[in-house]
């Protein structure tokens, strides 16, 4: 009886987990995915890629699968890996740094639009070489009497991920290039509008590393360092006529990042099935955008009625120093694991002739890990699971102010 009702507990904890699942184990071991050793880093480092074949992986959101990914590897003389990966992510739309739509633009109803990322792996002396690759894109251009428009956005990312053969380090170098345009023209009033946007340069630019220093069998320090850049930058132009006058608008924009961040880990096993991991460092992030537009009213013939012009400069920078991150993972049975994990950044804002801002935000989380055979379910999990036991022992549904019994899962099984 306690058997049954066991496993009646755990296919309620799959059952009824949902979430924005991403990276669950390391999320829910203090978000330290950058010094521990993971499957889930084939995300920062394409060439891990080779550590981890025939496998297939899975994420969660809201009770769908929206990530799904296979490992493959051919050749067993002279192997290479491809990992092949499709999602169901919300689209993908031009944006500053700032993190706002990319100034003024009205992509507000594009459809999903990420159709792949694959990752291909390979052998060279004794380097084990990676590539990323990922493809976004989505386009949109209904038709009307009163109202076209043609909008579209494409990005393609390149990963290049080196790692040796004993896996004491890893670098990895990102770039990304994107296009999107917008047009639309309708009438309105009495008046023809006529809309135009495109970027004059959209790219993004990171590079990182890592290196793994094992001073004696249980400890292993992490040192890491990140660095990165680009730039989005945009045109815009409007006119509008109503036959006996033209108004015109032209607006360039340009937005920065420079950001670089430093620190150093620590994976500790005092005895087997255990791991604690810590990383300490900082992150410094500067943003600057510019803004410049000159507006024009002229008569039908030209002449001009009114003009006025203006610009504008907008700085941002933000300092964490320094965070914490902070995790815990044990063996409760040969098929149960439980995790504990908290962040913990000590934040400094600054924005140029406007605000500063100092605060600590702390974040903490639970997770639970299943291991049967090949198959490996992580959960973060919602402690009210256990402050308040299951839905159909407190009779406490999602209509009574309840949630999911995990916010997030990621399953991973294991083909050989």
């Amino acid at each position: 009886m306690k058997k049954l009702i066991l496993l009646t507990a755990l296919i309620f904890v799959v059952a009824f987990s949902a979430g924005n699942a991403t990276l669950t184990r390391t999320l829910t071991m203090g978000d330290n995915n950058n010094i521990m050793i993971d499957d889930a880093n084939v995300r920062l480092y394409p060439s891990r890629v080779s550590n981890y074949p025939n496998i297939g992986s899975g994420e969660f959101c809201e009770g769908e699968m929206y990530y799904f990914g296979v490992n493959w590897k051919f050749n067993e003389n002279n192997p290479w890996f491809l990992g092949t990966y499709f999602s169901t992510e919300w689209a993908e739309t031009p944006y500053s740094f700032r993190g706002n739509r990319y100034f003024g633009t009205e992509f507000e109803s594009f459809p999903s639009n990420r159709r792949v990322d694959l990752l291909l792996g390979h052998k060279l002396g004794s380097l084990n070489i990676g590539l990323g690759l990922t493809y976004v894109n989505s386009s949109q251009s209904p038709e009307d009497t009163a109202y076209n428009y043609d909008h579209s956005y494409s990005r393609y990312g390149f990963t290049l991920g080196l790692t040796p053969d004993n896996g004491v380090w890893d670098l990895a170098s990102y770039l990304s290039l994107a296009t999107w345009k917008e047009n639309y023209t309708f009438s309105e009033d009495g008046a023809a509008v006529v809309y135009l946007a495109e970027p004059d340069g959209y790219n993004d630019i990171e590079i990182r590393g890592r290196y793994f220093f094992e001073m004696n069998p249980t400890i292993t320090l992490v040192p890491h360092a990140d660095l990165a850049f680009g730039e989005h930058t945009g045109l815009a132009a409007a006119a509008a006529t109503d036959g006996a006058e033209i108004y015109a608008e032209a607006i360039g924009y340009s937005s920065k990042l420079f950001s670089f961040g430093a620190g150093c880990g620590m994976n500790y096993t005092p005895v087997k099935n255990v791991l604690a991991v810590l990383d300490v460092g900082f992150t410094n992030r500067n943003v600057k955008e510019d803004t410049a537009w000159l507006a024009v009213l002229t008569d039908i013939n030209g002449i001009v009625i009114d003009e006025e012009s203006g610009e504008g400069q907008w700085k941002q920078s933000t300092m964490i120093l320094p965070y914490w991150k902070l995790g815990l993972e044990g063996e409760v049975f040969s098929w149960l694991d439980v995790r504990f994990g908290v962040t913990s950044n000590w934040t400094a804002t600054k924005i140029e002739n406007i605000s500063k801002t100092n605060y600590a935000a702390n974040t903490s989380y639970l997770g639970l890990g299943f291991n049967w055979n090949r198959l490996h379910i992580d959960t973060y999990t919602d402690p009210e699971l256990f402050l308040r036991g299951f839905d159909f022992i407190s009779g406490r549904g999602n209509n009574e102010g309840g949630t999911y019994m995990n916010w997030q899962l990621s399953v991973r099984y294991e083909m050989f």
